[in-house]
């Protein structure tokens, strides 16, 4: 394997400050341009004698892969005003992105995208101690099609056709088709995430307080799926060969042939899965406790993800076999959905650090708990929609087609279907941590995680599910120069 990556970053950025009577501004612009390129050959290996006997891979060169440049602009103002008792920041930026280098054909060729960001704090007056602010924010951010995504490797899908073996080895014959695929997609588009949040922090004396709330949806996010189509071949039939008459490798012309078709996919990347989050976050830090000099530090979330494809996809039928039909090798079936999952988790820290100065010593203590795990998968499309077969062509799938000895076999079994519920139950781990400064230049760690644990035991359709974990220790040491 040979790589000769090439990376290089050009930047230019300005600020300058700017004041009237109410408002002052820190105003920041500039430009970014990279160039990423690899002038190495990838792998290198005779394709006669390939890394493995079941590969399809050929020597592809990373050179020859067109160089990533990407050009930016943006520009960001930080305005702050006072109002009587109270004061009001607001910092507002912008961002282009532009992709060079990019084929006529593709979908993002000459494009330039826009990101905006706005976030908005709000800081009250001190009252009877207390200070607080609360803070809001939007921003989208663009994602770009990674190199591999806009110039895939092509696929081979080699098909034997023939497959004739002697004991004498110069009389071996093997005959292979081989189509060439081509997975790039120029319809590929950039994904656009777009999030929000909102934030509240109050403050009295050591004691400090925050909690945020945001929310996060990517709507056209990169995902792999499956392209079907026929792939036509001939079978040469080995069985009338007659080793005994045979000077050298069989002749194919000589062997009685027939014309098959069977239907295979290959994967290449499209817009089509969503990605949405949103959560809450919760920090609470206490002032030192007088004679132990212990702090406590308390902080949480609970965090939601939803994934979702937005697009049907093709699947393959399974490896069953009718007859003498191969139902993979004929139909596939196109469904609605086949993947999702809603994921919900809780978690919370309590951390206790104590600082003997004397000493030079740091005491910690941390228990991690665990309160709740929830993953849903709501029921998949167990009846496609429709179905392909081996002339290419795609057929609505229909209530009759459930009692054919063919198609009947794309109606997905097992979990397809069924609504799919996993919650597991809180547990805590207590983990500890002692450090040793010896000097301004020196520490030594020791630490012991997962010391004690409470994992309660319960039960799950009719079985008892008891958890352990398994203590682990360590040191560390520190050195700086």
């Amino acid at each position: 394997m040979e790589g000769k990556p090439f990376y290089s970053t050009l930047r230019g950025e300005t600020e300058w400050l700017a004041r009237t009577s109410f408002i002052s501004h820190h105003i920041t612009a500039g430009g970014e341009f990279l160039l990423n390129k690899n002038y190495g050959r990838g792998q290198i290996f005779d394709i006669t004698k390939p890394l493995h006997a079941s590969t399809a891979r050929r020597p592809r060169a990373y050179k020859d892969i067109p160089a990533t440049d990407i050009l930016s602009f943006y520009a960001e103002d930080k305005a702050t005003m006072p109002i009587g008792k109270h004061q009001l920041t607001v910092m507002a930026g912008l961002r282009t992105t532009q992709m060079l280098n990019i084929p006529a054909s593709y979908a993002v060729h000459g494009k330039l995208f826009t990101d905006t960001r706005v976030n908005v704090q709000w800081d009250f007056p001190s009252f009877l101690g207390f200070k607080s602010f609360v803070s809001g924010g939007f921003g989208m951010m663009t994602k770009m099609p990674t190199v591999l995504d806009l110039y895939p490797d092509y696929v081979y899908k080699d098909i034997t056709e023939m497959n004739y073996w002697d004991v004498r080895p110069a009389y071996k014959r093997i005959h292979i088709r081989t189509y060439k695929l081509n997975q790039v997609n120029p319809d590929l588009r950039q994904a656009r995430n777009k999030k929000w949040e909102i934030r509240l922090g109050i403050d009295k004396g050591a004691h400090h307080f925050s909690v945020t709330y945001f929310h996060e949806d990517m709507k056209d996010g990169f995902r792999s799926t499956t392209t079907m189509r026929p792939f036509i071949y001939k079978r040469y039939d080995t069985s009338v060969i007659n080793p005994s008459a045979l000077t050298g490798p069989p002749s194919l012309a000589s062997l009685p042939v027939a014309t098959d078709t069977l239907l295979d996919g290959y994967g290449r990347t499209e817009n089509g899965s969503r990605i949405m989050k949103q959560g809450i976050e919760f920090q609470y830090s206490s002032p030192r406790i007088p004679v132990i000099q212990t702090r406590i530090t308390v902080n949480g979330a609970w965090f939601r993800t939803l994934y979702e494809n937005s697009i049907p996809l093709f699947r393959s039928a399974p490896n069953v076999v009718v007859g003498t039909v191969a139902i993979a090798d004929r139909y596939a079936g196109y469904y609605k959905s086949t993947d999702k999952y809603d994921k919900q988790i809780f978690t919370s820290n309590f951390i206790f650090d104590s600082y003997v100065d004397k000493l030079g010593l740091i005491l910690s203590a941390t228990a991690e708990c665990f309160w709740m795990s929830n993953t849903k998968r709501p029921a998949t499309s167990s009846v496609p929609m429709g179905y392909m077969d081996i002339t290419g062509t795609v057929h609505p799938y229909v209530e009759a087609d459930q009692s054919d000895p063919y198609l009947r076999w794309l109606v997905l079994t097992g979990t397809a279907g069924q609504d799919m519920d996993y919650r597991e139950r809180s547990y805590m781990l207590v983990n500890f941590k002692a450090t040793k400064r010896f000097g301004r230049h020196l520490s030594l760690s020791f630490f012991a995680d997962r010391v004690f644990y409470v994992a309660p035991d319960y039960e799950v359709n009719g079985f008892i599910v008891r958890r352990t974990f398994s203590p682990y220790f360590g040191m560390e040491i520190g050195l700086k120069i």
